[in-house]
């Protein structure tokens, strides 16, 4: 009886070795192939390896973990997510964020020297050209509110974000008052008025550059995250 019990678990253990082994093996018989992500060479393992099977070229999941990627096996599917997708989202945020805030605020300061000019040159367009840049500055602190979900979630790797790029409001207002100064200036030439001026413009432009290091700082720590997720 005992033997006839050793005997049956033998058998058993043979069926179960040969089922395991089944996975394995059957890939052996398929040619197999390099797989190569933006020049790299993923390294496949001897027991699983990539292979063409009628025709068709098949990868394990493990691969795409080699490129970059986060691959899980779910039930009958395999989910496959970029593990830079965060990072990249966050490039393609400060791009927006750079084209509707940082630009727009650029051209302004650069308009605001242009006006200096004017001013010599009593130019009789200046008055109007200052309020023309007072509408653009107060529509830039108008949409603060609807466009700040830009930046609210932004995966750059950095453990403290920087919080200047949050300040568009204070230099929409530094400007908006430099740009009153220089109005008051135009009809009292008052040197007073010009001094204030220089405090207000000087106050707007340090804060706009603090900005737009913050704005750099982020987008190249994001780069830096892009870089070293991606396979060498």
């Amino acid at each position: 009886m005992l033997k006839k019990v050793l005997l049956a678990l033998f058998c058993i253990g043979i069926i179960f070795a040969t089922v395991a082994a089944i996975p394995v093996n059957q890939f052996l018989k398929f040619p197999g192939i390099r797989i190569f992500w933006q020049g790299n060479e993923l390294k496949s393992n001897p027991g699983e390896p990539a292979i063409i099977m009628d025709g068709r070229t098949m990868l394990p999941v493990y691969l795409f973990n080699q490129a970059g990627f986060y691959a899980e096996k779910k039930g009958d599917k395999v989910e496959v997510i970029d593990k830079r997708t965060p990072y990249i989202n966050t490039l393609q945020s400060l791009q927006t964020f750079n084209q509707m805030r940082i630009q727009r605020l650029d051209n302004i300061s650069i308009s605001i020297t242009g006006i200096l000019g004017q001013i010599e040159l009593k130019d009789n367009e200046v008055t109007s050209n200052i309020d023309k840049l007072e509408v653009e500055l107060k529509n830039i602190k108008t949409a603060i509110a609807s466009e700040d979900h830009i930046i609210s979630n932004l995966r750059t790797g950095l453990t403290d974000r920087p919080s200047a790029i949050y300040r568009t409001d204070i230099v929409c207002d530094n400007y908006i008052d430099a740009l009153e100064q220089l109005k008051l200036f135009i009809s009292s030439n008052d040197e007073n008025q010009l001094k204030k001026f220089t405090e207000y413009n000087s106050s707007a432009i340090n804060a706009f550059n603090l900005m737009k290091n913050d704005y750099n700082s982020l987008f190249n720590s994001a780069i830096l995250k892009v870089y070293e997720m991606s396979p060498k």
